[in-house]
């Protein structure tokens, strides 16, 4: 589990050689895989989107270039074609965005750890660390706008659990604590999603 890093992943269609770099994006770690048309995803230190959507959530970006339509085409093959047979659920479209200019990739990475902070497994349940704690309305909601999430119980609000091993600065952190239903990757983005869009 990267429950101490944060990290973020941009991938771009290009033109020139095939690359990979890493630097930093407001206060996430950034790589950025580039595609040719000549050649598939790099087998040296590339990432595919299969490998990186098995760890930790991590904001992931297809930066579309200027008049591209590379990325837009994909989104509408999965749309039309994989969506509707069942190989994919609709909310796995959510694990990634498609983004057109630097600004808005900057803004998705920015915006994803405005409350979130890590995810860490604690036994069986998962453990989401947040910036802010959940008023008692924010948690009922989130009890009621996402419980496929959860195996069995419900979400709660806790305080750092012993067996976590956190770094001191983290350790006053509000945590989110409930048993995961692995099959609902995509939902656990839109959860994310939704707490970072709760005002305090």
């Amino acid at each position: 589990s990267r429950a101490h890093g944060r990290q973020a992943t941009i991938s771009r269609p290009h033109n020139g050689e095939i690359g990979e770099q890493s630097g930093p994006v407001a206060t996430t770690e950034a790589i950025i895989t580039q595609k040719t048309e000549h050649s598939e995803w790099p087998k040296n230190g590339g990432r595919s989107l299969v490998q990186i959507v098995k760890t930790d959530p991590i904001p992931i970006v297809c930066l579309e270039t200027s008049g591209g339509t590379y990325w837009e085409g994909m989104m509408k093959f999965l749309r039309s074609q994989l969506v509707p047979r069942g190989f994919i659920h609709s909310s796995d479209l959510c694990l990634f965005k498609v983004a057109h200019s630097a600004e808005e990739a900057a803004n998705e990475i920015a915006t994803f750890f405005r409350n979130y902070h890590a995810l860490s497994m604690v036994g069986r349940r998962m453990v989401l660390r947040l910036q802010s704690s959940l008023w008692a309305g924010q948690l009922l909601q989130l009890n009621e706008e996402f419980p496929v999430i959860v195996a069995y119980g419900q979400y709660e609000q806790i305080e750092k659990l012993p067996e976590e091993d956190d770094p001191l600065e983290f350790v006053h952190l509000p945590r989110l604590a409930f048993y995961f239903n692995w099959k609902e990757l995509g939902r656990l983005r839109q959860c994310i999603d939704w707490l970072n869009s709760c005002s305090f």
